[in-house]
């Protein structure tokens, strides 16, 4: 049930995809080159698979990208961030041919004037110029955070990849709205992969191994303990070590959850942590108009907060007056300082 290379992260249930990442770097190695979209909620394993794939790879030259919300602006960023390592660790004369049109976004002093499509057909040449020298893998995680023209050349890329040694496994959190480039990419890919939350015995065996806890403790906090991380692997783990330095104890959300969901939280506008602290404040039961109510905002505010916060995964969207998962309105309640209550306003710190 475990799976994963040596000194990797503890995968489990994930034996069909990394089945599958296998297959695309071996038909890649080959020559027949495939891209792979892995969409899914925050904490379902993304980063682990590809944790686990990076370690599958040693003929394949690697490169790595993480998006980050302060380069989504900053066009081609991603790419650059991709490719500039093996650029500099190799030689010039990848740039030869077509692959010249790419040189400005590497190197200063060069044109600047070029049009996009012509900087995507550069890039197109200088990845094909790269994976002759040795069989490419292009890692992109959290590719949500990416900038569109990056995601462009993604796409772009995605369908000029046949008769070529080079893999492409992009992964993003499954938010709504995504960006449309996102869900360009995503229909052009070669694979697409949905991880799924746990099953029971897979969540009993994570936290088994990782709190210790005997059968019989395990007996007694499963239940809840499933019920309350819905088998979200990043929940489970969390629980699973909160519960091994601390007890058998479930009343409090551990504090790298608590951080998680900060961390989320500070993406997004001030009118949309009012919203989520007001939605944590108020409970599942409350109606939509309270919540907006106590946060002070205004009904334009309310509508542009909620997409906030759906797209960055905290509110649920087929019901914005709940959280996606009910252990982020713990997670959020534990974000702010107790200086609001049900029947007071708060006005969340900048």
């Amino acid at each position: 049930m475990r799976s994963a290379g040596v000194g990797s992260p503890v995968l489990m249930e994930r034996d069909d995809e990394l089945r599958i990442l296998t297959d695309v770097l071996a038909r890649a190695a080959d020559g027949d080159g495939e891209a792979v979209v892995v969409r899914g909620p925050a904490g379902i394993g993304k980063t682990s698979l590809l944790e686990a794939l990076a370690q599958r790879n040693e003929q394949f030259r690697t490169c790595r990208y993480r998006g980050r919300d302060s380069e989504a602006g900053q066009p081609f960023a991603a790419m650059v961030g991709l490719l500039d390592q093996a650029v500099f660790d190799t030689d010039p004369a990848v740039f030869r041919g077509a692959s010249a049109l790419s040189l400005p976004l590497f190197f200063e002093g060069e044109r600047t004037d070029l049009h996009e499509f012509q900087l995507l057909h550069g890039l197109h040449w200088l990845t094909i110029s790269l994976s002759e020298q040795r069989p490419l893998l292009l890692i992109v995680d959290d590719a949500q955070l990416a900038d569109p023209q990056s995601l462009r050349f993604l796409r772009y890329l995605a369908d000029r990849l046949a008769g070529h040694p080079i893999a492409v496994v992009v992964a993003a959190r499954s938010a709504t709205p995504a960006p449309p480039e996102l869900d360009e990419l995503t229909g052009a890919a070669h694979r697409r992969l949905e991880p799924q939350p746990l099953s029971p015995d897979a969540t009993r065996d994570l936290v088994a191994t990782l709190s210790g806890l005997d059968d019989h403790a395990l007996d007694v906090v499963l239940p809840a303990l499933t019920e309350r991380t819905g088998g979200n692997p990043f929940y489970v783990c969390e629980f699973a070590r909160h519960l091994a330095a601390r007890g058998a104890r479930l009343d409090e959300v551990p504090a790298t959850i608590v951080e998680s969901t900060d961390r989320r939280l500070a993406t997004v506008g001030r009118a949309a942590r009012s919203i989520a602290v007001a939605a944590a404040t108020l409970g599942e039961s409350a109606a939509l108009g309270d919540i907006v109510e106590l946060a002070r905002v205004s009904t334009a505010e309310a509508t542009s907060a909620i997409d906030e916060l759906i797209g960055s995964e905290l509110l649920d969207p087929t019901d914005p007056r709940h959280f996606r998962h009910p252990l982020l309105r713990d997670a959020v309640a534990g974000t702010v300082p107790p200086v609001i209550d049900s029947t007071s306003h708060f006005v969340p710190h900048s």
